[in-house]
Formats: structure tokens, sequence, C-alpha cells
């Protein structure tokens, strides 16, 4: 392989960052579990400007927590992205109709979980940059609109082996 050409993209999980997802060709989102939780949108802009680094464009928060209730740890199970759909599989999905797969688990005297199905278009508003680079911070209420399903029944970490 000739990596000649190559340029190595530098980033550091935020404080809190715990899990990863892919949601376009340009844009990744990192969950943090301070708070209620968020799911910070990040940009890339390459080939265009290779050396900056990924920048925040949004912050989507999570549901706000009742008192006396604290989250401990938010993380994505979704499947690998495809950048296209392959036209001769029978259980593909463009990008654009994904389903992130998110799993919270609070405690509040005893532990409870809940997991978060979330289409991918509550994402795609969100995924480009504010003008003047400010991180937008979206509450729940408006940027999950009809977009998501949430189930009080925790996963198990191999789900994705049994779909």
């Amino acid at each position: 392989m000739n990596f000649k050409n190559s340029t190595t993209l530098s980033f550091y999980f935020p404080a809190g960052g715990l899990s990863f997802e892919l949601l376009s060709s340009r844009s990744f989102a990192v969950l943090s579990n301070s708070g209620p939780g968020s799911i910070s949108i990040y940009n890339i802009d390459y080939p265009r400007n290779p050396v900056l680094p990924p920048l925040c464009v949004a912050k989507l928060m999570m549901p706000t927590l009742l008192p006396g209730i604290r989250l401990a740890s938010l993380q994505s199970h979704t499947g690998p992205f495809l950048g296209k759909a392959r036209r001769d599989g029978l259980f593909t999905t463009s990008p654009d109709a994904r389903i992130y797969v998110i799993a919270a688990r609070y405690i509040n005297g005893a532990r409870s979980h809940v997991t978060f199905f979330i289409h991918a278009s509550a994402f795609i508003s969100y995924m480009q940059p504010a003008p003047f680079h400010s991180t937008r911070q979206i509450p729940w209420e408006k940027w999950s609109q009809n977009k998501y399903f949430c189930n009080p029944v925790q996963l198990s970490a191999n789900w994705l082996r049994q779909v």
C-alpha cells in the first residue's frame, strides 16, 4: 500500500466522552455522560483544510433528568456505517435511513436502563457548521422531535450479532 499522500487526523475525546459514532463521511458524534448526557457532532473539513482538527458544530442534549437520577453511561451500539448501500444486499439501508441505537444507564437508587432508537434524520440538520464556527447547544425536545423511540430494556452487548 502507498501511504505517501495520506493525512493523519489527530483528535482527542473531550472530557466525559465515552462512545464514538460515524454519522457521514464528514461527520462523527462523541457521546458524553456529563449531566443528562449529550451527543457532540463534529465536522471534518477534509480535504479542503486537511490540517484543521475536527470542529464541534453542535451539542445535542439528552432528556433532562429528574432530581435524584444520575446518568451512569451513554453508549452507541450502532452497526458499521456504509458509505454507499449495496444494491444487491437484502438487508442494507442508505446512510440517511439508518437507525442509531444508544443505550443509557441511569442510577436512581436502583439501576435502570433505557435504549434510544434514533433516526438518522435527527442529526442531518446539525452536521454543518454554524455561522462563526460556534457550537450550538440544542435541547432534546427540539432535535429529537418524532425521530426516536425509547425502550426501557437493556440490550445485550452482542445484540448486533442477532440482527
